[in-house]
């Protein structure tokens, strides 16, 4: 039970990780689009663990 259960965090960590460098991508490419410019990511943070990790939207408008 307890190799199945580690198994299941294993592949959520992989498929949450891949998800999230998708949008963050996308983030970044719609930020710059709607504001001519600037920097904008989104960062995982509070844990090393990316099933507990909390969000924060960075953002830098151009100018």
């Amino acid at each position: 039970l307890r190799g199945g259960i580690a198994s299941l965090n294993r592949e959520g960590r992989e498929r949450l990780l891949t998800a999230f460098e998708q949008v963050n991508s996308n983030f970044t490419l719609l930020f710059r689009h709607l504001f001519g410019g600037g920097e904008a990511n989104l960062v995982l943070v509070e844990s090393d663990d990316p099933l507990e990790a909390g969000l924060e939207i960075m953002c830098q408008p151009p100018g």
